[in-house]
């Protein structure tokens, strides 16, 4: 099994069984609902709906809700197609322009109308080979018709270290499941973290 420490390469056309049956466990899932995380990642909720421990805050008590499978669009340009909508988290890109124009990003959470309980009918990985980028993009079809595409970023050179300090690589984008974590990049690379959500 290929862990956490294990990273594997990707042939060209992504067609590894254990690569592609981590992708397959999105399918058939109904989707729940978007939000923003720490550093403005953009996490898509599928699954069924489960609640966290009860948590108090100085504004009262908090659960944390989150579905049993997510998407997180970390080191990467994305783009939410809904409806007649398209948001995306940039409009510098080619992608953006071809699907229509944007909205602006912080209205993708509130105002994108991805059809709740719509399923995923398809993950479809596929090579990015752009200037500066190397990477593994994937596209996530719904039965409304809305679809995700999730496209690698360069990666930024960092401030200005102390020599000898390391950097941890983000990855470019990643698939929580009950079975655990599909890491993808940064470039052509991904590891699976068996270990269940927490």
């Amino acid at each position: 099994m290929t862990t956490a420490t294990e990273p594997r390469p990707t042939d060209a056309a992504l067609g590894t069984t254990q690569f592609g049956s981590h992708l397959l466990q999105l399918v058939g899932e109904p989707f729940l609902f978007l939000r923003r995380s720490y550093g403005d990642e953009l996490v898509l909720h599928f699954g069924e709906r489960l609640l966290g421990p009860v948590r108090r805050t100085k504004h009262g008590e908090f659960r944390y809700e989150h579905g049993t499978h997510s998407l997180h669009l970390r080191g990467s340009f994305w783009v939410v197609k809904a409806g007649d909508a398209v948001f995306a988290a940039t409009t510098a890109d080619e992608v953006v322009k071809s699907l229509g124009e944007p909205s602006r990003r912080g209205d993708v959470v509130t105002e994108a109308s991805i059809t709740v309980g719509a399923r995923v009918t398809a993950v479809i990985p596929f090579p990015v080979d752009r200037a500066a980028v190397q990477g593994i993009g994937v596209k996530v079809d719904l039965s409304d018709g809305s679809s995700v595409v999730v496209i690698p970023t360069p990666d930024e050179p960092p401030e200005s270290l102390p020599e000898g300090t390391t950097v941890d690589e983000t990855a470019d984008w990643e698939l929580h499941t009950p079975r655990g974590a599909l890491q993808i990049g940064p470039g052509r690379k991904w590891h699976f973290d068996p270990r269940p959500r927490g």
